[in-house]
């Protein structure tokens, strides 16, 4: 049971439990009641601490300031490229600026309400990349 136990991380944590680590190496110490001590080496990868990105699956582009564009948002990422394409197939929006949201545009004019296909491409510290997609609705 872990009330029978006393944690130390070599960071000077105590708790038993941690939360939001970056990928990397850690090391748990544990001591039992009875003084016997037990290391253990613990190495987390980039994929074991991420959650990649977050993208809408919503957006109001109609300027009255609430969900006006479709913006990703990514974490534990070196690098990624959103494109946004058509029920056609077409590709009617790019970006590798997570500054740089899709304000419903396409050739300078609004594009039309519908679902849109979007595909991430997610580069993590590794160098691993991950392809990642969704479906995107827009209304007026």
């Amino acid at each position: 049971h872990a009330e029978h136990y006393i944690a130390q991380w070599a960071d000077g944590s105590t708790a038993l439990s941690r939360h939001n680590l970056s990928y990397g190496p850690y090391q748990l110490t544990l001591t039992d009641t009875l003084g016997c001590q037990t290391v253990y080496p613990i190495s987390l990868g980039a994929h074991d601490c991420c959650r990649y990105f977050d993208i809408p699956n919503v957006f109001t582009p109609n300027g009255d300031g609430v969900n006006d564009f479709l913006q990703v948002r990514t974490y534990c990422i070196d690098r990624f490229e959103l494109q946004i394409f058509s029920r056609w197939g077409q590709l009617v929006y790019t970006t590798q600026n997570e500054d740089k949201p899709w304000r419903g545009n396409y050739q300078n004019e609004p594009a039309p309400e519908g679902v849109y296909f979007a595909v991430l491409h997610l580069w993590l510290p590794d160098g691993t990349e991950l392809v990642r997609q969704t479906h995107v609705t827009l209304l007026r």
